[in-house]
């Protein structure tokens, strides 16, 4: 059987410049690239789509319309059905390749029709539009680096000088992308609101003013007149982090000449210790020149390496460090830092003290091939502690093995032996796990913390449904409370929610004779911590008089998100 060979005779992406992607406001999915493609050997020719669902909520099933350019005919419109697609939200998906009849296209347009939902459709109403622009964000260079510090991103980063553009049931990202009813951006991962609290020019100027001031006090304290060189050392990286600012960078360069200060001092240590030695002296070779004492760089590498031989690390970095650029003793002062802290890892796990443990590993992950001096430790404890069936040790140490699927194998063993609603570390894990869709942690996850809802209407204020109310003299009121109960639900800091409920009230007897109904002011019940039952209400108005029906649609306030609708009628 011959083997197809297809060319692509049409595509249009987001960096096409011939053919643009069209987008219509609020339609969930956005279209990523439209290409048609025909084998060369049997003319078969097929359209294939990349979509992307840019909304909060899985999307099940798509309707779109394409129109196809042929030569020498008009063009053609043909509806297209994309069923079952099961495109969760924020993810792109390449849906099923459509056959189509013709095969010398010479262009095409897609249009999406119809979105549905498991629990609603949404609906074309308009002519798409070109997709929207990023917007950029004029920042002068403090409130820039503020911005970076605040969104954990660098300076230079487009997201930092991108502006939000907020629409009605709609938003443009910083970094350009469209979302519908999110609060994160479906491409970067940002958070709207923390993008729009970053983007006034005065407040950033004020933070960046107040964290230089914390840098600055924390320098200072460091700096005080009986620091350690290890504390002078910190004092000055942080001077010179805010160099432009205040009296800093004459603080750092104070500090700097203070450190060498005490090198000195410890040098002069190192001679008297040679001084006194002096058979240790001549087993090691060393020249001493009498009447001066002085030590020629030779014989101070040599004086350093012995105290790095025999595990005196604080000695031997004092001396390689006085030693200053001389062959290779800036790098034997990091490798003595290094070793000594590896030294501290070992033992401290030897000995069961796990806290000294991490706070040594963490120290040793930030000085130059640390990492790599501690994988294979950290490698070995982090089994040892999956042989105890300690799987949280086991998580940390297979972090500090820069070992990601172990470390997320370890957290999914210790949430399946504690599935636990209430157990805060299952919840932490799981929470990870499903945002990077391990096995079935997504599942799970909905299983233990999935916001489960029941709501109504009464006139009691107690958590019992009514459909009706009944008015015994036809002129009496009541007041009308919105109750949900929340069940499952997340744990701490996520473990509220906060429900918008829209009120319409319909009134029997209208000016004209005619029923309608009226929008009333909407009302929010929000749900704050989680057990078996939480419960809130809210007053959302009145019965009776002419009012006779009264209905509350219940949303997400963060996320938009439709979650039921209830009605009581009043009867005469």
């Amino acid at each position: 059987m011959a083997e197809s060979n297809y060319k692509v005779i049409f595509r249009a992406d987001g960096q096409s410049n011939q053919h643009r992607i069209t987008w219509e406001e609020k339609c969930p999915i956005q279209l990523s690239a439209v290409q048609i493609s025909r084998d060369t050997t049997t003319s078969a020719t097929f359209l294939q789509v990349k979509v992307k669902n840019i909304s909060n909520d899985p999307i099940v099933s798509i309707a779109a319309a394409l129109t196809i350019e042929v030569p020498d005919k008009s063009d053609e419109a043909m509806p297209l059905e994309y069923l079952d697609t099961d495109i969760p939200a924020g993810t792109e998906k390449t849906l099923k390749p459509q056959r189509l009849t013709h095969a010398n296209i010479t262009s095409c347009n897609l249009v999406i029709r119809r979105v549905d939902f498991s629990n609603k459709t949404w609906h074309s109403t308009t002519s798409p539009k070109p997709l929207p622009q990023r917007q950029a964000l004029s920042l002068s260079p403090k409130a820039r680096a503020q911005r970076a510090y605040a969104l954990s991103l660098g300076e230079n980063d487009e997201i930092v000088n991108g502006a939000v553009q907020n629409h009605s049931g709609w938003w443009v990202c910083a970094c350009g992308q469209a979302n519908i009813s999110r609060t994160t951006c479906c491409k970067c991962g940002m958070v709207k609101e923390r993008l729009l609290d970053t983007e006034n020019e005065q407040d950033l100027l004020a933070e960046y003013n107040d964290r230089v001031d914390d840098i600055y006090e924390q320098a200072c304290d460091l700096s005080k007149d009986d620091a350690s060189k290890k504390e002078l050392k910190k004092a000055s990286k942080l001077f010179t982090s805010i160099k432009d600012e205040k009296d800093s960078a004459e603080k750092a360069k104070g500090c700097d000449e203070r450190i060498q200060s005490i090198s000195s001092a410890q040098s002069r240590k190192i001679r008297r210790g040679i001084i006194t030695a002096t058979t240790s002296v001549v087993a090691l070779g060393l020249i001493i020149v009498l009447g001066t004492f002085v030590i020629v760089p030779n014989v101070k590498y040599a004086i350093a390496t012995s105290y790095a031989n025999s595990g005196q690390y604080e000695d031997a970095i004092a001396a390689f460090e006085e030693l200053g650029n001389f062959k290779d003793s800036p790098k034997r002062a990091i490798q003595c830092e290094v070793d000594a802290c590896k030294i501290q890892v070992r033992n401290a796990l030897e000995s069961d003290n796990y806290d000294e443990a991490c706070k040594s590993a963490q120290t040793l992950t930030g000085l130059d091939g640390g990492w790599d001096r501690l994988e294979p430790i950290a490698e070995a404890a982090a089994e040892s502690f999956m042989q105890q069936q300690d799987y949280e040790k086991a998580s940390t140490w297979f972090a500090f093995a820069r070992d990601t699927e172990s470390r997320m194998d370890a957290r999914y063993q210790y949430v399946m032996r504690h599935f636990d609603h209430d157990d805060l570390t299952t919840y932490n894990y799981l929470k990870e796990l499903s945002k990077n869709n391990y096995k079935d942690s997504s599942d799970l996850y909905d299983q233990l913390y999935k916001w489960r809802f029941e709501f109504g209407i009464t006139t009691s204020k107690q958590a019992i449904d009514q459909n009706t109310w009944e008015n015994s003299d036809g002129n009496n009121r009541t007041g009308v409370y919105a109750f949900a109960k929340a069940t499952s639900g997340p744990l701490g800091h996520d473990a509220r929610i906060t429900i918008i409920v829209k009120i319409k009230e319909h009134d029997k007897e209208s000016k004209y004779s005619r029923e309608k109904w009226r929008d009333m002011p909407e009302r929010s019940i929000t749900i704050e911590g989680t057990g078996e039952v939480c419960f809130a209400e809210k007053a959302i108005g009145s019965l009776g008089g002419s009012t006779d029906y009264i209905k509350a649609t219940f949303y997400d306030k963060d996320t938009g998100k439709y979650l039921g609708e209830k009605e009581m009628q009043c009867i005469d």
